[in-house]
């Protein structure tokens, strides 16, 4: 509630067009949550390096909002290929429940372990 509260005082400000949420391993994890559970309006979300569980409650919501005519923010997936504590085929198992929902979704691979660089930041805008 209080993280919706921000967003749109951010929003009022009319400095910003194209806000987006996003974040790291877990805060991508918790990203999603507030995006697509908690319905926090923004124009994409990204996670990088994250997982959701094959029951997660995120999909869920995604698909009944999908049905029910929602329009949702795309959701852009940025994953190490060589990531040894976050598996890519979790990555890729997200893309496809996601994209199979009918949510606007892209991944994308890096040839890196579980970490971000420059350039990924820099391809998510």
């Amino acid at each position: 509630e209080e993280l919706a509260k921000l967003v749109e005082d951010i929003r009022r400000l009319d400095c910003c067009d194209n806000l987006s949420m996003g974040g790291f391993s877990m805060g991508a994890h918790q990203a999603m949550h507030a995006v697509y559970r908690n319905r926090i309006s923004v124009n994409k979300c990204f996670n990088m390096s994250t997982y959701l569980i094959r029951t997660s409650s995120v999909f869920s919501a995604v698909e009944h909002r999908i049905q029910s005519g929602e329009i949702l923010p795309p959701l852009h997936i940025s994953h190490g290929t060589q990531d040894d504590i976050t598996p890519l085929s979790w990555a890729e198992d997200a893309y496809k429940t996601f994209h199979n929902s009918g949510l606007e979704c892209y991944l994308e691979t890096w040839n890196h372990k579980h970490d971000m660089s420059k350039e990924q930041l820099d391809s998510l805008f």
